[in-house]
């Protein structure tokens, strides 16, 4: 499993950039700004549109809609960390119980607001990463972690640099963090790449990273990583595109769209289902409107 994220977050790293430097620009049709693409990204024609059926519902709303949250799963429960609501950012945290559909709020928030932030699970703990307190504003450098048996969020270390933006994941026992930028706004993305390890409280720098598009959301789910949503050029609405990646193929390829564009939004996989939560759905730099939706995804393999 373990080996399954880092792969999911190596290839969502590699496509993460603000879009107007993405070269070439992609067309767009009239359906929400969606991608309008080849009918076949495999050569080898293995692979072709829509070749993975996704059946959506909705689940119950999300009390506090927001976007750019993050996200944990601990026991079967799903913590929403922070994010931008319409007014401010936020530290709540919000827990959602799929097998009962009911969300309720923890009564310990994090010490700092944080949105552009990311949180991973290692030892049943969540360590929460960087972010911003504000709209416009550098990226934070400390770490926060909570577990369930401890009392509230404590303190833990800081990062090599301040991030917004980026995505993480935990392989072998580390957490690897990618991409971002250093302030918002920025007039580039980052690809760098650094290794956190929770033990020796240390960071290690890797290989850099190529770029591609903004705020889509992703999970992995049968060893495939789903890419939800998103918008494809600065100043376009979210899409409701899902694009699915097969490491064992190599290949990109498109499976059914789900119902309510949205960008900015929390992807969790949890007993092969998606769980697209909240989100923005009005088009930037208008971060006005927020969705409450949840929609849960099964894939047909």
């Amino acid at each position: 499993m373990k080996k399954h994220f880092f792969v999911h977050l190596v290839l969502f790293a590699s496509l993460l950039c603000k879009a107007s430097w993405c070269d070439p620009d992609p067309d767009t049709d009239e359906n929400n700004g969606n991608i309008t693409e080849d009918p076949e990204y495999d050569p080898t024609g293995r692979v072709s549109r829509d070749s993975i059926i996704i059946t959506w519902s909705t689940g119950a709303d999300i009390p506090v809609e927001l976007g750019w949250s993050a996200a944990s799963v601990i026991e079967g429960k799903f913590y929403i960390i922070g994010g931008a609501t319409s007014t401010e950012v936020s530290n709540i945290v919000q827990i959602y119980d799929p097998g009962l559909d009911s969300w309720s709020q923890s009564d310990s928030k994090m010490r700092n607001r944080r949105w552009g932030h990311s949180s991973n699970v290692a030892d049943e703990t969540i360590y929460v990463m960087g972010g911003a307190r504000v709209g416009h504003d550098t990226g934070l450098d400390t770490i926060e972690i909570f577990n369930s048996g401890a009392e509230g969020w404590l303190e833990k270390g800081t990062m090599i640099n301040g991030r917004i933006g980026h995505r993480a994941c935990v392989y072998e026992d580390k957490i690897y963090v990618f991409g971002g930028e250093f302030e918002e706004p920025s007039l580039n993305v980052l690809d760098l790449v650094e290794a956190y390890d929770p033990q020796e409280d240390s960071w290690k720098q890797r290989a850099n990273l190529k770029h591609g598009l903004a705020d889509f959301s992703v999970c992995v789910i049968d060893n495939k990583i789903f890419c939800l949503g998103g918008y494809i050029l600065w100043g376009t609405p979210g899409v409701t595109k899902v694009q699915v990646y097969d490491p064992a193929v190599d290949s990109v390829y498109m499976a059914t769209d789900f119902q309510y564009p949205r960008y900015g939004a929390s992807a969790v996989a949890h007993n092969n289902k998606i769980y697209l939560i909240s989100g923005c759905n009005s088009t930037p730099p208008d971060f006005g409107f927020f969705s409450p939706k949840v929609e849960i995804g099964v894939p047909e393999f």
